[in-house]
C-alpha cells in the first residue's frame, strides 16, 4: 500500500497541480488508495473514509480560491452522486450506497480539472470493470450473479485521467 501511495504522489507531483491543489490531490490520493486496498479486501467502500476525504479535498481545493473550478468540482459530485443513488436504488444491491458516497470525492478531484476529465474517468472506470467482469466470465472465473469491487476501477481511472498529459 506504502508503495502505490508513493508512486502515485509522485506522479501527481509531476503531472498534476500545484500548490493547495496539490495538497487536495495528495489527500485525495491517499484516501483513494486506502479505499481501493479495503475494497478489494471486503468489497465494501467505508462512507467515513469517503466522507473524509470529499471534505479534505472540497475544503483544500476552496483554498486554492479558483471558484469556478471549485463550484464545478462541487456540481461534478453532487450530480455523480444523485445519478449513482438513482442506479443503487434501481439495481436492488449491485451498487451499494458505499459506492455513492465513494463517488463525491472521486468526482470532485475530476472536476477540478474538466467536465471532459469527469466524463472520461467514469466511463474509463465504469467500462473497464464491465470488460474486466466480461474476461473473468468468459473463463468461468466469476460465476453468475456474482459482483466486482467498482472502487479500484474507478479510482485507476481517475489517476489515469489526472496524470495523463
Amino acid at each position: 500500500m506504502e508503495a502505490t501511495a508513493g508512486l502515485a504522489a509522485i506522479a501527481l507531483a509531476l503531472t498534476g497541480p500545484s500548490g493547495w491543489a496539490l495538497a487536495a490531490y495528495a489527500w485525495w490520493t491517499a484516501t483513494m488508495i486506502v479505499l481501493a486496498f479495503v475494497d478489494l479486501a471486503v468489497m465494501l467502500l467505508p462512507l467515513r473514509i469517503s466522507i473524509a476525504s470529499a471534505a479534505g479535498v472540497l475544503i483544500l481545493l476552496a483554498a486554492a480560491a479558483d471558484w469556478h473550478a471549485w463550484r464545478r468540482a462541487a456540481t461534478a459530485a453532487i450530480v455523480l452522486a444523485v445519478l449513482l443513488a438513482i442506479l443503487a436504488v434501481a439495481a436492488h444491491g449491485q451498487l451499494g450506497w458505499g459506492d455513492v458516497g465513494f463517488v463525491v470525492p472521486f468526482a470532485a478531484a475530476l472536476g477540478w480539472e474538466s467536465w471532459w476529465s469527469v466524463y472520461t474517468g467514469v466511463l474509463l472506470g465504469f467500462g473497464s470493470a464491465a470488460l474486466f467482469a466480461i474476461a473473468r466470465r468468459k473463463m468461468r472465473r466469476l460465476p453468475p450473479g456474482s459482483t466486482l469491487p467498482l472502487g479500484p476501477f474507478l479510482i485507476a481511472s481517475a489517476m489515469t485521467v489526472l496524470v495523463w498529459p
